[in-house]
């Protein structure tokens, strides 16, 4: 179907998904992940409590270190995208947790500053493989960049890919990239060119560079020799592979590094990192909340597709971009 709609890029990513659950998506285990108080992340990691949603109805909950056990009710699944649980604290007061599935996740509200959340506790035993029964292959290898920079690879079903951002300011003929600080300029590139997140080398070290399109789609190529950058259906694959989209993001993204407790399970051992983006008209945006990551892959002659994560979403989202080349993101490459 012709698309006769583009959003913006910074448009898309404040559009909110709702998805519909069914009472069996809230049965298992459930372990705390963030207590954000006024914004702020102070879930202690030593005192990490749980609770579980059986079939019948039943609940238990415990913190593992200090023992608090409160006795709890028969928990309701009021809609969709919400439960009730009743429980009955040490101490005797009385209460009713409201908890609502968004994103994959569960929240629960006490009040304007205070969000308790939730993720579900995967086995490791869990495949996530769509068309086998073996776990994900997580057997790790490096590539060696132009520039002699090496990364660390996973291989995930078939496909192999390097577990960190490209980091690499030559094309694979030795042809220099420029980098690129001023937003004026970067603007108006008609050309290759990368930067660092805000212009500041130590972003680098974490996040590598962010490449415009122009670098990604040079025939001088980006990758290492025997890698390329993956194309749209590449990154399908991927999160096929994974589960799905919905929920692939959490397998995918680093365990640390993500805003208000958004951090992944790496389940995966890809190792997304949320390293923001630079937009078409120079400015930085996200670093923290988003990891944004080129495909190799134009829609037709005016886009290019793209995938990006984000901290309080458990999805892999698909989009694609104006291929005038302006905007940064980060690059991931998968072994030929």
């Amino acid at each position: 179907m012709k698309k006769i709609i583009f959003l913006s890029f910074f448009s898309l990513l404040f559009i909110a998904n709702i998805y519909t659950q069914t009472e069996e998506d809230f049965f298992g285990k459930w372990v705390n992940t963030a207590i954000i108080v006024n914004g702020v992340d102070q879930l202690d990691k030593t005192k990490l409590s749980y609770f579980i949603l059986n079939s019948d109805g039943t609940s238990e909950y415990g913190v593992e270190e200090i023992g608090y056990k409160p006795q709890l009710g028969k928990w309701s699944f009021i809609s969709p995208n919400l439960i009730y649980l009743p429980l009955v604290a040490d101490d005797g007061f009385k209460y009713t947790m409201k908890f609502t599935f968004i994103n994959g996740r569960l929240r629960s509200n006490f009040d304007y500053s205070l969000n308790i959340y939730w993720e579900k506790e995967i086995s490791e035993n869990k495949s996530f493989s769509q068309e086998t029964d073996t776990d994900i292959s997580k057997s790790e290898s490096q590539v060696t960049d132009k520039d002699g920079n090496t990364y660390k690879t996973v291989t995930i079903g078939t496909q192999e890919w390097t577990a960190e951002n490209l980091n690499v300011e030559h094309y694979c003929n030795g042809d220099v990239i420029p980098q690129v600080q001023n937003a004026d300029k970067w603007s108006n590139l008609t050309s290759g060119a990368w930067c660092y997140y805000d212009n500041k080398t130590s972003n680098g070290k974490i996040y590598g560079k962010l490449y415009n399109w122009y670098a990604v789609n040079d025939p001088r190529g980006l990758a290492p020799e025997g890698w390329h950058i993956p194309s749209d259906a590449e990154w399908t694959k991927l999160t096929d592979y994974l589960g799905g989209a919905k929920t692939a993001g959490e397998k995918m993204k680093s365990t640390s590094g993500w805003n208000a407790g958004g951090n992944g399970t790496n389940n995966s051992g890809l190792t997304a990192f949320p390293g923001g983006c630079r937009s078409d008209q120079g400015g930085y945006y996200k670093v923290g909340k988003y990891g944004l990551f080129w495909s190799a892959s134009e829609d037709g002659t005016k886009y290019a597709w793209y995938r990006y994560l984000s901290y309080d979403r458990s999805d892999v989202y698909r989009y694609y971009y104006p291929s005038n080349g302006w905007n940064g993101f980060s690059v991931r490459c998968v072994r030929d």
